[in-house]
């Protein structure tokens, strides 16, 4: 039976140590069915106010008052959220635009392409995801997500780069110039294929 994983969760898995990675599928097993819409939903109230503010140009404002709002569990993470996004934007005035969504298809594993936003700077347009988490973005997690990105990007965004930006840390993660993909192509298969067998293994809940 084929797993499709959100790409929320494919990045979270490939940020893990290795010892670690076990234990999150477990942990995206049970979240899925139990329904947990907390976890799903967590960042989606952060999400609307970067887009609000990048509509308006006035991105702080937009952020005051989603972190105003927030249950008081997510107000630090969103406290360290917009100060990181804030500060990235200083100087950085992207647009919006329309992004798709695609999906690259392992052999038991579908990993859906989401990006949540779309850029444009200048004459350059990205599909862009975003990394809220306190656990630094590693290289290879980013490029997990960049590297599926790259291949869905006439569903995403025609003509579109990807990029990944770590919002507390306002670091922007493009894919490097010079990779052998096909090595990395075929660790990301490796690294699907260790999922689904996670998730096989993972207990079932009651």
């Amino acid at each position: 039976m084929e797993r499709h994983i959100p790409t929320s969760l494919w990045i979270d898995y490939n940020n893990a140590p290795g010892p670690e990675k076990a234990r999150r599928v477990r942990r995206h097993r049970a979240m899925q069915e139990e329904r947990n819409v907390w976890a799903i939903r967590y960042n989606l109230d952060l999400l609307d106010a970067i887009q609000a503010g990048r509509r308006t140009g006035d991105d702080l404002s937009e952020l005051i008052t989603a972190i105003d709002n927030a249950h008081p569990k997510k107000r630090r993470s969103y406290e360290e959220n917009a100060e990181g996004w804030c500060s990235l934007t200083e100087d950085w005035k992207p647009a919006l635009t329309e992004v798709g969504i695609g999906e690259v298809v392992f052999d038991d594993v579908r990993v859906r392409v989401r990006p949540h936003l779309g850029l444009v700077d200048g004459n350059t347009r990205y599909a862009t995801y975003l990394w809220f988490k306190d656990e630094p973005l590693t290289e290879s997690a980013a490029c997990s997500v960049l590297r599926l990105m790259q291949l869905e990007m006439p569903a995403l965004l025609p003509g579109g780069k990807p990029l990944v930006i770590d919002v507390r840390r306002s670091r922007l993660m493009h894919l490097p110039r010079k990779r052998q993909w096909q090595d990395f192509d075929a660790w990301l298969a490796r690294e699907a294929a260790t999922y689904g067998e996670y998730w096989r293994e993972a207990p079932v809940a009651a």
